[in-house]
């Protein structure tokens, strides 16, 4: 006999609200920068908040979704 009773299944939805971005190629910066923001940019939208990305040296940044900073911008700021 088969039993008809829906299997119980479980939906996880990952929220990525910050990323760590080390630079290891100068060249690639821009590039690694945008891969980092668009990351984020779903929990942003859902937030209504925008990407703070911040320079903590030459080749360590971070970038999270952050209620100062208004929805739909980017802002940059430096630590150096």
């Amino acid at each position: 006999m088969r039993n008809n009773k829906p299997e119980a299944t479980e939906h996880i939805e990952h929220k990525v609200s910050s990323v760590r971005i080390r630079v290891f190629d100068a060249a690639r910066r821009d590039e690694s920068l945008t891969e980092a923001t668009s990351s984020l940019m779903q929990t942003a939208k859902a937030q209504k908040c925008g990407i703070l990305v911040t320079r903590h040296g030459y080749d360590l940044y971070s970038a999270v979704v952050s209620s100062d900073v208004p929805h739909g911008l980017i802002r940059e700021i430096s630590q150096i």
